[in-house]
């Protein structure tokens, strides 16, 4: 009996924590769920065509690859929608889609199906997907700093 009750505690404060993340906004649902399906579709698609015992490296190198590829996007956007702000006087605020798609010729896409967030002229373009939670920052779909 107290065997069950401990483990029923631990349980219990477990769940209270990742509810209160959830809360708090240190965990985001729509942020992580993306990266759980790429993952599944990786995995599956290795499944398929026979390569199981290969999976989890090359899971890796194109989720990295991927993101490199959202990191390069941001960066672009970042550039474009201070140019246009630089052009236009805006100092606070945010600019338009339109002025940074004619800034970059074209309105940039995420390998990973993400979308992109201007944000205020103060902030840093985001990507939907952002950070995934591990340890690794080259799978992070987010620059840090510009």
């Amino acid at each position: 009996m107290r065997f069950k009750i401990r483990n029923l505690v631990i349980f219990g404060f477990v769940a209270a924590l990742i509810a209160a993340a959830f809360f708090l906004g240190i965990l985001d649902w729509n942020r992580i769920r993306p990266t759980i399906s790429q993952t599944a579709k990786n995995i599956s698609a290795e499944v398929g065509a026979g390569n199981l015992l290969d999976t989890p490296s090359q899971v890796t190198k194109s989720t990295s690859s991927s993101a490199a590829k959202c990191r390069d996007h941001l960066r672009r956007i970042e550039t474009a929608k201070r140019a246009v702000a630089s052009k236009t006087g805006i100092n606070i605020g945010s600019v338009s889609w339109d002025a940074v798609i004619k800034e970059l010729k074209r309105k940039p896409k995420c390998p990973n199906g993400g979308t992109y967030k201007l944000g205020n002229h103060q902030v840093l373009a985001r990507c939907s997907i952002g950070a995934n939670g591990t340890s690794a920052g080259a799978d992070d779909h987010l620059i840090d700093n510009f």
